[in-house]
């Protein structure tokens, strides 16, 4: 048990013994090297210059002292431990050279060919070198080189999502071009064409108005009403009923106003909207009553009616709680303005 504990306490003192050697040697270089690297920045100022070999001279001796340290305690993989023994011998070759060639020119040796390049590139071209060894260790880490795999794995799997969206338009793209070619789809279009266009020459027969001995715009002539003048064809005068273009309806009541004028929803807020190119237009505290016609050229007219103030709208919805009874005064009032005209 004795034994055993001497020969870890030898151990011990042996490991701090070579560190002290390391380090010393070390220093040794790092004054070497600091004034091999010192000349080449004698170009700007002293301190600049100082700094400047200091930094090349911890760049050389630091990455020795950091590649003897990762050995020890850091580098697992097979890659970080092979670069770090090349660079540790290759540092090693680098603090001689620096020791003989500073030691040789101190005691104004010639120096060789190879002490002489040594001194004009190649000091300088160990310091690419170490970036380059630095680098390669680094990516060389285990949980790095875990981290790049994932991330190649994750941009594979982005990129194949987007070859399959990009595909999937594609095919979408192809498809909705092949079917704007079918039967089916052209037959739909003119069916909606067919539609809209109904739509459109209904709503024109319904907003024509024509004064004088002329024509509709159908070709229907309009007949006299009782007052001696064109009527519109959705009113009748109380002198006489209106004839309808079918010819087969007539406006005779003001119950009919509901059928063709009074087409909205009354609220207690204003008027509401009109039909059969009736319309309320504000003016002043009060609404105009006007109604789209249209003169033998198609030329559009809104003549005005009557006018609905705002006193006596009040007044009705006053009397009128209900929009049932509010309904009943509006369209006795219209129907007195439409035939008053």
């Amino acid at each position: 048990m004795s034994s055993d504990f001497k020969h870890n306490k030898s151990k011990k003192y042996t490991a701090r013994f070579g560190r002290v050697i390391v380090i010393a040697i070390t220093l040794v270089s790092m004054f070497s090297s600091f004034e091999i690297y010192k000349p080449s920045f004698a170009d700007v100022a002293v301190a600049i210059q100082v700094s400047l070999a200091f930094f090349c001279v911890l760049a050389v001796e630091g990455c020795f002292i950091w590649l003897l340290n990762g050995l020890r305690k850091a580098f697992t993989s097979p890659i970080e431990r092979f670069l770090a023994y090349g660079g540790v011998t290759a540092l090693l070759f680098v603090m001689t050279t620096n020791v003989v060639t500073h030691g040789m020119q101190s005691k104004g040796y010639t120096l060789s060919d190879f002490q002489n390049s040594w001194l004009e590139w190649g000091a300088y071209l160990v310091l690419t070198g170490i970036l380059l060894l630095v680098v390669a260790i680094s990516f060389a880490d285990s949980a790095v080189r875990l981290v790049i795999h994932s991330l190649r794995d994750q941009g594979e799997s982005e990129e194949a999502i987007l070859r399959a969206r990009s595909k999937q338009r594609q095919a979408i793209s192809e498809a909705q071009s092949i079917s704007l070619d079918s039967d089916r789809v052209k037959t739909a279009m003119q069916h909606r064409a067919e539609s809209e266009a109904e739509k459109l020459a209904a709503a024109i027969e319904g907003e024509a108005y024509i004064l004088g001995d002329e024509e509709e715009p159908n070709g229907r002539a309009r007949s006299l009403n009782g007052n001696g003048h064109f009527g519109h064809p959705v009113f009748a005068s109380k002198a006489s009923a209106l004839t309808l273009p079918s010819g087969d309806d007539e406006i005779v009541s003001v119950d009919d106003i509901d059928d063709r004028v009074l087409t909205g929803a009354v609220t207690r807020n204003k008027p509401p909207r009109l039909g059969g190119g009736f319309f309320f237009r504000s003016n002043g505290a009060g609404w105009d009553l006007r109604r789209n016609v249209y003169d033998g050229n198609g030329v559009r007219k809104q003549p005005h009616i009557s006018h609905l103030s705002s006193s006596k709208w009040k007044e009705m919805c006053a009397q009128n709680r209900t929009p049932a009874g509010l309904k009943n005064a509006l369209r006795e009032w219209l129907f007195e303005a439409i035939c008053d005209e």
